[in-house]
């Protein structure tokens, strides 16, 4: 098979009369359909096509005898949506979001697609979020439609998270301290040559 747009290399081994084997350089040509043509090196190049799997069949001749192979031309079709961008963003902030997708050959290609954002901020069409100045999860979503109209989604959590306020920091919970006070005082391990205990 072969992905619309792209080529192929076909080449030829003629089998003789004792078992032996030879690569040759036939005449090649396409016999059945107009999804690709070849050159006279053997390279195949598919066609564009309408959305659907096309399909020919790759003819070689050499001293009087032709061999054939169907081949398929694959439709270029988009495997994955791909959302790139931080995963934590602090409330009341921006970020930046781009988006990908990932072919069926394995390619790649930057695309804009529609972005949306679900609670707890919002995002442009050129993919900058603004988290709302509350932690929470914000839903990134985007959608891209191809050329052929083919809808793919793809969605990102993003983690808001706040700032502690410097005015009121935060130490952590301290060792609660008993109803006789003073028996905690006396426990602590240095207490000083004249500490009194009265």
């Amino acid at each position: 098979a072969v992905f619309e747009s792209a080529t192929g290399q076909y080449s030829a081994v003629v089998t003789y009369s004792d078992g032996s084997t030879q690569s040759v350089a036939p005449t090649w040509s396409i016999s059945v359909g107009t999804d690709a043509s070849i050159n006279a090196s053997g390279l195949l190049t598919a066609n564009a096509l309408n959305g659907t799997d096309g399909a020919v069949t790759v003819s070689a001749s050499y001293q009087g005898v032709t061999g054939t192979k169907n081949v398929t031309i694959t439709n270029k079709v988009v495997a994955s949506l791909n959302i790139a961008g931080p995963n934590t963003v602090q409330g009341g902030a921006s970020a930046t979001y781009t988006a990908s997708v990932t072919y069926n050959d394995g390619t790649t290609a930057a695309v804009t697609p529609t972005w949306s954002a679900a609670a707890n901020g919002t995002i442009t069409a050129g993919g900058v979020l603004t988290a709302d100045n509350v932690s929470g999860i914000i839903v990134v979503e985007a959608t891209y439609t191809t050329a052929e109209n083919q809808v793919v989604t793809a969605s990102k959590n993003v983690t808001v998270s706040m700032a502690l306020d410097p005015g009121y920091p935060f130490y952590g919970v301290g060792p609660a301290l008993p109803s006789d006070w003073q028996t905690f005082i006396l426990g602590l391990p240095y207490r000083g040559p004249t500490a009194d205990t009265n």
